[in-house]
This record gives structure tokens, C-alpha cells and sequence, in this order.
């Protein structure tokens, strides 16, 4: 009975080993018994309404896996038949940092920034990601043979030392948006490459690279600003969601069975390549994390209008996506990070296509500037018409279609939160809002944004999210897992559309109520 308002519950878990069975002769029933089950029943007992309660050891796979999550430490719970139990609420956090219900169904509300424990918690679970791509690229090169060092490190004498060239600044009239190229050639099939990555042998980085990947992701964290949607927050979720679209390569049905080798070929066709080269894999991650460093929390429009000196230094263009691109590299290839650089790509011409790749991965994610969205949108129609280019070679089609779906990929993740849950889709929403009105009422912007916020949701939807789904579909990769997205998308507009002018309305409240309290505490 909806009139009686929501069912409130409590939720208790933990992770480890279960025993499966079928119990019972006259009434036979699967079940799941053992310790672990056991251990959830107390934690659910011990739980509270509205509240997700979870062991220590579930804390950390929390951690570890969703750092779009909070978990706060309750303390010291009694369970039965086990006594005192260090135990953890996954929660959300309120403006001033106290708890909140899990279930809070007024919607999300909005932290200013992560806090330290947070941030750190992002950068270890980022820095793990990296890692993760990072011990496939060893593999793939245990296998090619590039020459290494004494420290298992790969050597840098054998990348010639890069070159001013190679550096991400501009220099004279190029700029980075000028490197952009339409086809990234990606390594022809390699079988003995793809059963080495997907062996189970562990590869064991040396301490020095993953000492200087930690920091590399802890330097980055630190060049992006406090701004509500643009920040550290939301690269690491566009991170895990292009992460999740990496893994949710589908094999056709009709591959399941077939010869190992032979569906590792096919899978690797399937894909473009994209399945079996790990340096690709790893660019487009590291796209993610540093998309949006030091984004200023105003548009490009914005900036031009401005005549800020990164509009004149990137003619007008891409300005805060270039600044992003150059700022990282510049970082990167630092002297410090050397022995991880190297370990990245061991020669000149791996960390030239690991920068093309970057460079390409990251400007995607400019969806506004016009000339540019129909570029790629010709790109995208070139590539997958049924005759392509006639110049194309079937190689160079592969790569060309390799190319644009990599971009696409980005730009999905970009605005992943639109195709997730509602409650999802509603914190980042809100969070945007709140970056655009701060621009506001700074005086950046001419117009209030609330005016056109509800109406800009749904042609959001409509022109951009529902053609970049389908184009998800189109590219064949990734099977039912487009029609997730398209369908949660679809929730969503639909749930927007019955509640939106109301969300809004209440977004404006949040955000005049907190600029008030922020004035009368500066007072």
C-alpha cells in the first residue's frame, strides 16, 4: 500500500565461504549453510532500520571495490557465537559530515569535498586499478621480449630518452588537440601474449614502481579542485565505470565451446583489439583518473568568453581538456616516476602510442564543442557503415573502428551516472548543479541555471545519453550490457520527467541555504 509510505528494512553482510546443498527429502530446497551465513544472520540481527551493517573483512572489499561508497566504523558489536566483532555501516555522509540512512529516500546530499580519509581511500583503490592493467602490460611484455634491467624494471635507455617532442606542452601553433588522429594502430593478434595475461602466475611490480605509482596518483589527486562535480570524487568514478565497461566485453554465443585459441583470436577481432592489449587497457584507465585535472569548475565557454590565458594558449578549443592532458604528462614524466614510466612502455615508440592514446581518450570527453561532436560523429558513421573507407585497408578499418569505440567509452563513462541507479544519477546531478550555480552566483554565468535545469535533463537524455547507448549497442562489444545502460537511462528520464521541476526546486533550497550559512560563518 503506497499510502502507508516505504517499506523500511535492515540489511547485515559479510563475504567469505559458504556450503551449498539440497535440504530436505519430502520438501527438498537449495541452501546456502556454513559460518559465513551464520555470521551475516547476527550482523542483520544487530543491524538497525534503515542501516546496511557488514563485518570488517566486507568493510575492506567495500573499500577496495566501490569507492563511491562510505563506510564509517560503528565499533564493537556482540555476535552470538562469536563475541566481539570490530563491525562497519555503509552510509552516506551529510553536509557536516554526520551519518546518514543508507535508505535515505529524501535523496542524496552533497559533501563539499572528499575528506582525508576519504581521498586516501581513492587513491589506494586507484592506485590498485592501475596496478591491476599495469601487471598485464608485464606480462604481455615477458612474452615480446622487450630488454629489462637488473630490478626487473624495464630499461630506460631503450625508451632513447624522451625528446622536448614528446612533452605535452604547446609549442608554437600546435596544440594537443591537433595531435588528436583518426586511426591508433593497435598490435596484431598475439596468442601467446593473451594466454600469458590470462594465465593465473602472479607478476610481482618492484617496490619502486609501485611505490611511484602510488605517488603518481596521490600527486594527481592533488591537482584537482575543490569543486562539487569536477573533482578527484568524480574521476574515480568515471575510472570505475570505464573499468566496469572493460570487463563487460561479452563473447558471441557462438564462440562458447570452440578451441581456446580460436575464440582468443575471434574474441580479439570482436573486440578490435581492444580485449588483448593491455597498453590500450591501461591508457583509457588512466584517461579516466585524469581527465579532469585542475578543471577549473566553469565551461570552456566560460573560459573563452573570460579571455583566460588557457583559451588563448589553446586557441579557444578544448581549453580545459588540453589543460588537463598537459598538466598530467608533464607530471608523468617527471624524472621521479622513471623506473614507472619505463615499466609502462620500455621503448620510444610504446610510450608514443601510450601518449596518442591519451591524448585521443581524454579530448573525447569534450561533448559540447559542436565542430568537434560532428567530427566524431562522422568518424563513427565512416567507421561503421557497411563499406567504410575505400582507402582503408582491412587492418586500418579494424583500427579505425578500435579508435572511435575507445573514445566513445571515455565519453560514456564520462556520464555513467545517468545510465546507473536513480540514487546515483541524483548525486551527481546534484552535484553538477551545485558547481554550475556557485558559477552563478560568482557572477561567471549570465544565467541561472535552475531556469533551464529540468528541461536541459531531459534533451540531455534524449540527444545525447540515448545515441551514445545505442552506439554502445551498434559496436557489437559489449552484448546485453548496452541495454542495461540504455534501459537504466530510460528510468531515469522517466523518473526525471515525474520529478524533476520538484528536484530542482529543492536542489535551489539546498544551495541558497548553504551559501547563506557559509557567509554568516565567514561573518
Amino acid at each position: 500500500d503506497p499510502s502507508r509510505g516505504p517499506v523500511r528494512i535492515r540489511i547485515g553482510f559479510t563475504s567469505g565461504p559458504v556450503a551449498s546443498h539440497i535440504v530436505g527429502s519430502r520438501n527438498p530446497r537449495y541452501s546456502i549453510i556454513g559460518d559465513t551465513v551464520n555470521i551475516a544472520s547476527r550482523l542483520e540481527s544487530t543491524s538497525k532500520e534503515g542501516r546496511i551493517h557488514c563485518s570488517k573483512y566486507s568493510a575492506d572489499l567495500v573499500v577496495e571495490q566501490c569507492p563511491d561508497l562510505q563506510v564509517v566504523y560503528r565499533g564493537k558489536t556482540n555476535i552470538k557465537g562469536k563475541g566481539s566483532m570490530d563491525t562497519y555501516w555503509v552510509a552516506s555522509l551529510s553536509d557536516d559530515g554526520s551519518e546518514t540512512s543508507s535508505f535515505d529516500h529524501h535523496g542524496p546530499s552533497v559533501p563539499k569535498a572528499e575528506s582525508p580519509t576519504e581521498k586516501a581511500r581513492l587513491i589506494n583503490w586507484n592506485t590498485a586499478l592501475l596496478k591491476k592493467y599495469l601487471c598485464r602490460i608485464v606480462k604481455s611484455y615477458q612474452v615480446v621480449g622487450h630488454r629489462r634491467s637488473s630490478d626487473g624494471c624495464a630499461s630506460m635507455d631503450s625508451m632513447d630518452s624522451m625528446d622536448s617532442s614528446d612533452s605535452c606542452s604547446v609549442t608554437g601553433e600546435r596544440t594537443l588537440l591537433d595531435e588528436v588522429t583518426e586511426v591508433i594502430t593497435l598490435p596484431r593478434f598475439n596468442a601467446r601474449v593473451v594466454q600469458r595475461i590470462k594465465s593465473n602466475d602472479t607478476v610481482e611490480l618492484p617496490d619502486q614502481v609501485e611505490d611511484q605509482l602510488h605517488e603518481l596518483v596521490a600527486a594527481l589527486s592533488q591537482m584537482y579542485r575543490d569543486n562539487p562535480f569536477h573533482s578527484f570524487q568524480h574521476a574515480s568514478h568515471v575510472t570505475m565505470s570505464l573499468d566496469r565497461l572493460l570487463t563487460a566485453v561479452i563473447l558471441p554465443k557462438e564462440l562458447e565451446g570452440v578451441d581456446a585459441q580460436r575464440r582468443d583470436y575471434t574474441l580479439h577481432e570482436y573486440t578490435y583489439g581492444l580485449s588483448s592489449d593491455p597498453l590500450t587497457q591501461f591508457a583509457v584507465i588512466f584517461s579516466a583518473l585524469i581527465h579532469d585535472v585542475d578543471h577549473p569548475g566553469v565551461p570552456n565557454v566560460t573560459l573563452i568568453k573570460e579571455h583566460s590565458e588557457l583559451a588563448s594558449l589553446y586557441k579557444n578549443k578544448s581549453v580545459a581538456e588540453q589543460n588537463s592532458v598537459a598538466l598530467a604528462w608533464q607530471l608523468l614524466t617527471q624524472p621521479r616516476f622513471e623506473s614507472l614510466c619505463s615499466t609502462i612502455a620500455p621503448t620510444k615508440s610504446e610510450m608514443a602510442r601510450f601518449r596518442q592514446l591519451v591524448i585521443n581518450t581524454v579530448l573525447a570527453t569534450d561533448i559540447v564543442d559542436k565542430e568537434l561532436k560532428d567530427l566524431r560523429n562522422t568518424r563513427w558513421e565512416v567507421a561503421f557503415s557497411e563499406k567504410g573507407r575505400l582507402d582503408d585497408s582491412p587492418r586500418e578499418h579494424i583500427n579505425r573502428k578500435a579508435t572511435i569505440v575507445m573514445e566513445h567509452l571515455i565519453q560514456a563513462s564520462d556520464v555513467a551516472h545517468t545510465m546507473q541507479h536513480w540514487h546515483i544519477y541524483r548525486k551527481w546531478n546534484e552535484r553538477f548543479f551545485e558547481e554550475c550555480y556557485e558559477s552563478y552566483l560568482a557572477g561567471r554565468s549570465e544565467k541561472d541555471p535552475s531556469e533551464g535545469w529540468y528541461k536541459g535533463e531531459l534533451g540531455f537524455f534524449d540527444f545525447y545519453i540515448f545515441p551514445l547507448t545505442l552506439k554502445l549497442k551498434e559496436c557489437g562489444v559489449f552484448g546485453a550490457h548496452s541495454s542495461h545502460y540504455y534501459n537504466c537511462a530510460l528510468r531515469n528520464r522517466t523518473e526525471w520527467e515525474s520529478r524533476g521541476r520538484a528536484v530542482v526546486a529543492e536542489m535551489v533550497e539546498k544551495v541558497q541555504a548553504r551559501t547563506k550559512r557559509e557567509k554568516k560563518s565567514k561573518t
